[in-house]
């Protein structure tokens, strides 16, 4: 396996990892029409601090 293979897989599975927090993070601030889940991750945690 190359080095950018690797880093291609690495940069894939955070961009994951990213989509499903910021899904579960949105899901229940979504119903206000806030539309997060489609907020990137670092903008949510800015607007939604936990």
């Amino acid at each position: 396996m190359k080095k950018e293979d690797l880093l291609l897989i690495i940069l894939f599975l955070f961009l994951l990892l990213a989509a499903v927090i910021t899904i579960l993070r949105g899901g229940e601030k979504s119903r206000h029409g806030t539309g997060a889940a489609l907020v990137p991750p670092p903008v949510a945690s800015v607007l939604y601090p936990s």
